[in-house]
């Protein structure tokens, strides 16, 4: 199989949260869109506000007021979602962001987060 040079195969994930615990909420997003040989093709980021306070702004630097006219994950997740849509997702910390977007998207969608690492969205066909 071929793959277009321009065309982003790969999609590498980072969160950042409020902390850890079942209410913690992610207060930045970034992905980078990778072609098939690891070439690096573009970048999407967006700080989010969890709609809950930030104690832990001392390890990653996000504060309060930084989210405070930011989108909430649910303004974002279509879009992230349609970033995702037939990549095949890498993620660092597999077991925590891939955990984290998961459950912020379970209440959100009806995304099968099973298998988090290919995302394809229910409403397309395939």
């Amino acid at each position: 199989m071929l793959f277009d040079p321009n065309e982003p195969v790969f999609a590498i994930v980072g969160t950042e949260t409020t902390y850890l615990g079942p209410i913690a909420g992610i207060v930045k997003l970034d992905v980078v869109f990778l072609n098939a040989k690891f070439k690096e093709l573009s970048r999407w980021s967006t700080l989010i506000n969890p709609e809950n306070t930030i104690p832990n702004a001392n390890i990653h630097g996000i504060t309060d007021d930084m989210v405070t006219d930011a989108p909430t994950f649910r303004e974002i997740c279509g879009e992230l979602l349609d970033l995702l849509d037939g990549r095949i997702v890498l993620v660092d910390n597999a077991n925590f962001d891939a955990g984290m977007i998961a459950n912020e998207c379970d209440w959100l969608t009806d995304l099968d987060t099973t298998v988090f690492f290919h995302v394809r969205r229910h409403d397309q066909p395939g």
